[in-house]
């Protein structure tokens, strides 16, 4: 007898903390369709009172390498797509992370470029192994980062922004530590302990107070 192969991505809920887990570890967690749209599922449940917290995190060696470049190639041959729902994009995915009254944190165990990248910017707190990469090498194939760069430069500044996304460069975590885009960066088999360990704590705390200090900190004149 085989078994069903598990879901491209993964929930499971610890006290008030909803853990997502990207699962396609075969393809670096890579983004296709489904999967954002089990993403979109996700964040949507976290909108619910019983859950104060989200930790997201990847399976295998990579939080993920961003789109699914065959599925993209597939797309602009005018194939069929499966899984795929109207209106949910990487960008509306992205959104949903700020404006959800909750903390999220990132736990990068690995590599993290494009679209995955995206998604560690779009958090509240990234943990992130200390032999974690990240970048946006879109430029190498002929295309700018489009709706990820606002997350960047949000963190690092225009200059920055433009230095990282115009030369498609990959940097490690010491210097996006550096950089203040990632929150801490500690030995690779602690990743996971330590993002559920601040996650739990978060939860702990008074949810309206929470979202209050998102809603600040995401507000116009936080940023200058």
């Amino acid at each position: 007898m085989t078994s069903e192969p598990l879901p491209v991505v993964l929930t499971e809920r610890r006290d008030g903390v909803l853990i997502v887990t990207l699962n396609r570890p075969d393809k670096l967690n890579a983004l296709n369709r489904q999967m954002l749209g089990l993403l979109s599922d996700a964040f949507e449940t976290a909108q619910g009172p019983e859950v104060r917290a989200v930790l997201l995190a990847g399976t295998g060696r990579a939080f993920s390498a961003g789109a699914d470049v065959k599925e993209m190639a597939a797309m602009a041959a005018g194939e069929p797509v499966p899984h795929g729902r109207p209106g949910i994009t990487l960008g509306s995915v992205l959104a949903m992370i700020p404006a959800l009254p909750k903390p999220v944190v990132a736990a990068v165990g690995g590599v993290a470029v494009g679209g995955g990248f995206g998604l560690a910017l779009a958090c509240d707190l990234v943990v992130a192994s200390r032999e974690a990469t990240f970048g946006l090498p879109e430029i190498r194939i002929g295309r700018a980062p489009g709706g990820l760069i606002p997350y960047l430069a949000r963190h690092v500044g225009a200059k920055v922004a433009f230095d990282l996304a115009a030369t498609g460069r990959t940097i490690d975590a010491a210097e996006a530590l550096g950089y203040g885009m990632i929150s801490r960066m500690v030995p690779p088999e602690k990743v996971i302990d330590e993002a559920l360990t601040v996650a739990s704590l978060l939860a702990g705390y008074a949810s309206d107070a929470m979202a209050e200090i998102k809603a600040l900190i995401g507000a116009p004149a936080a940023h200058g």
